[in-house]
């Protein structure tokens, strides 16, 4: 065979290899920087703290009187942070409160960082949508999750929270905010410079011309959402550690990975028809998470199915 038939199927075989190869990686391969020593205690502490400052500054401001100023992406998030800084400020305590706490009380000893362990509590906000997050130790569930999970599939909720305590991902989501910034500026800059110098738009500055066009959409918010998409490939990785990583608290307290399975897929039905009755055809949120199946992945990769110890026998009921 001559040498320019063997190259293209060199290519080929290899291309072929290179496929197949990447299709049998796990979803999810840890690294040194997945640690939970890598991002000390008191940086978790410090970042919380200036957290619980800023959200207590926007709490109950209407932002929603210049609809130039906020889009309908940035809504849901101020709305969550009103909901925790009143459930902060005045807890309603009640039977969901006491079953949250239960649940946390149950995963403590499983935690992967002893000191972390003791910090966590948890808080029910009455928020009108199917979310939970975490500050660093202060664990923040809304009323329509409780009231859709079972003991097993809210427990599971519980340690994927904990897990981004856990490595400190609010301090990391910081960093990577930085660096998505600092990237934009820095291809900004250089071709800013280049259309200076020969008056031809580059790619990334096109992009944002482009979407100046949209009715509504200003410069900073074009940027904004340039940063935010950049910020989203780190963001997707983050959720499947924080899944990983709770796969493995609940296994080693004697539940199964399959419990955040259902937990993930009633909150993802219950939060697409919520946006249909709701009117909300496009969903597309602040930052990127992951698909749905690539996260089940991971966590079916993670340990072994397991059944739990016992079955749940309790369910939450309304006030």
């Amino acid at each position: 065979m001559e040498w320019k038939l063997k190259l293209p199927l060199a290519f080929f075989v290899g291309a072929l290899f290179s496929s197949a190869s990447s299709q049998a990686q796990p979803v999810y391969e840890e690294s040194v920087w997945d640690s939970t020593y890598v991002v000390g205690l008191p940086l978790k502490y410090a970042t919380e703290g200036l957290v619980m400052l800023s959200w207590n500054v926007v709490y109950g401001r209407d932002y929603f009187s210049d609809e130039k100023i906020t889009s309908e992406k940035i809504k849901p998030g101020l709305e969550l942070i009103d909901s925790a800084v009143l459930a902060m400020r005045d807890p309603t305590g009640g039977p969901r409160q006491l079953r949250v706490e239960r649940l946390l009380n149950e995963l403590r000893p499983f935690s992967y960082s002893p000191l972390m362990s003791t910090c966590y509590s948890v808080s029910v906000t009455e928020s009108t949508q199917f979310n939970g997050f975490n500050t660093g130790c202060h664990i923040f569930v809304t009323r329509q999750m409780v009231d859709l999970l079972s003991d097993d599939e809210l427990r599971a909720v519980l340690a994927h929270e904990m897990s981004h305590g856990e490595v400190g991902d609010l301090v990391r989501t910081y960093g990577s905010l930085a660096r998505a910034f600092f990237a934009h500026v820095r291809i900004l800059m250089g071709e800013e410079m280049i259309w200076a110098l020969t008056g031809e738009v580059q790619p990334y500055n096109q992009k944002i011309l482009d979407a100046v066009q949209k009715p509504g959409d200003t410069h900073f918010a074009a940027q904004m959402q340039m940063i935010m998409e950049a910020f989203s490939q780190t963001a997707e990785r983050v959720e499947i550690r924080a899944d990983v990583n709770a796969t493995r608290i609940l296994v080693r307290s004697g539940h199964s990975g399959e419990d955040l399975v259902r937990a993930l897929e009633r909150l993802t039905k219950a939060s697409i028809e919520q946006k249909r009755n709701t009117g909300v055809v496009a969903n597309k949120d602040l930052r990127g998470y992951p698909k749905l199946q690539t996260r089940i992945k991971a966590i079916r990769e993670t340990a072994p199915i397991r059944q739990p110890r016992h079955q749940n026998s309790y369910e939450s009921e309304p006030e």
